[in-house]
């Protein structure tokens, strides 16, 4: 029931476009972004709350589509 409850609350929220979840970013940082991550892909981070990822993950995330 509580599945169900919480179902029905989700899809009466309002849909919200990706791109509007993400900041623009200046197009400096884009430009160091795409210089400089491609030479460390290998190179892997853990946030504070425990998500781990590669520079690679973010070159796939960055790439239209992904």
């Amino acid at each position: 029931m509580e599945e169900d409850h919480l179902a029905k609350q989700l899809l009466c929220c309002k849909t919200v476009l990706a791109p509007d979840l993400l900041s623009p970013l200046p197009q400096i940082e884009w430009d160091l972004f795409e210089k400089i991550i491609p030479k460390f892909s290998a190179a892997f981070h853990i946030t504070p709350s425990k998500l781990d990822f590669s520079n690679n993950f973010l070159l796939q995330l960055a790439q239209p589509m992904n």
